[in-house]
């Protein structure tokens, strides 16, 4: 099931950019547009793209259900 082997590489690149950037996960899925989270989240979606086969529609139900178009600009 696609979804599923996704689910978990994705889990883990988010909780090591949690670990590494140092806000806890579900401030990294919320909505604060605290420049310290919208570069959290721009590297997950740099690694997500990079080192999964995930969707933009994917990783942005990850960070919070954000809309694709969302992560797309910030995979730019």
């Amino acid at each position: 099931e696609r979804n599923n082997s996704i689910n978990a590489p994705l889990k883990q690149i988010l909780a090591l950019a949690a670990r590494y950037f140092g806000p806890p996960q579900a401030a990294l899925t919320g909505p604060s547009r605290r420049p310290s989270l919208v570069e959290a989240r721009n590297v997950i979606v740099h690694l997500a793209r990079r080192h999964t086969t995930a969707s933009y529609a994917e990783i942005g139900r990850l960070l919070g259900n954000r809309d694709h178009t969302t992560i797309m600009h910030a995979d730019r």
